[in-house]
């Protein structure tokens, strides 16, 4: 029994070291904060050449997307294992400014919306997935009627032809104005009527958090936005079946 005992002290405190000497590393790179730029999101891709996608914010509109693979015994693994700085963008071959698709055929086709800054938001469309899910949600059109009030809409192209929303307002602009249990209640029911319509249509969201949501100006509406479709994977707190 006193052997078991020590053994597990043993292994504790090696885990404990453990723990404190990755997160010296982790304060020293530049790959996250605070020695490097906030990261908006991350992504991991496994198979035969496996990557981490980050998305920094470097004060642009659209922030800069970085992927390094992991190729153990090379600087791309030495980042990934956070015993080497990430270089200049100049440096470093494996390193993309922006892995945005070209939507604007797709963005052609929406109706043209005079935008009211009172009354809609605007957004560049990145990838071919998020506008085409927008459209599966709106039962193939756009306007089109909406299948859930708590997913967001797609009303149209502004004449730039970025993507028009109504304007709603954001997470933390919102949680922190309410209290009351039974609001709390309705928005997680409004959260499962979203994730419901989706998944009936075949889309999981993949994304799903607090900056993900938007909400009506008195907070009785919830919406899900930002249907890419292609981030968080490991994160997503969903299951959904095909077609199901």
């Amino acid at each position: 029994m006193a052997s078991q005992i020590q053994t597990d002290d043993a292994f504790s405190q090696n885990v404990h070291h453990l723990r404190a000497e990755y997160e010296q590393c982790r304060l020293a790179t530049n790959l996250f904060p605070p020695g490097g730029k906030p990261v908006l999101e991350l992504d991991l891709q496994c198979g035969d050449k496996s990557s981490m996608t980050f998305w920094y914010d470097d004060g642009t509109e659209h922030g800069q997307c970085v992927r390094i693979f992991d190729v153990p015994g090379t600087l791309s693994g030495d980042i990934l294992r956070i015993r080497r700085n990430l270089p200049a963008m100049s440096a470093y071959p494996e390193v993309i400014d922006d892995d945005s698709e070209d939507v604007s055929e797709l963005v052609s086709k929406l109706p043209l919306v005079s935008v009211d800054p009172a009354k809609h938001f605007v957004k560049k469309g990145k990838y071919r997935s998020e506008v085409e899910n927008l459209i599966k949600c709106q039962g193939g059109s756009v306007p089109g009627h909406p299948f859930s009030p708590n997913i967001i809409q797609l009303l149209g192209r502004s004449s730039d032809g970025q993507l028009v929303f109504e304007k709603l307002w954001s997470s933390a602009r919102t949680l922190g104005h309410f209290s009351s249990l039974a609001l709390y209640k309705s928005w997680i029911l409004q959260l499962i009527d979203a994730l419901h319509c989706l998944h009936s249509v075949g889309i999981i969201h993949r994304d799903l958090r607090t900056d993900n949501l938007l909400f009506s100006n008195d907070g009785q509406r919830l919406v899900v936005c930002d249907l890419e479709s292609r981030w968080g994977e490991r994160k997503a707190p969903e299951v959904a079946f095909k077609g199901a």
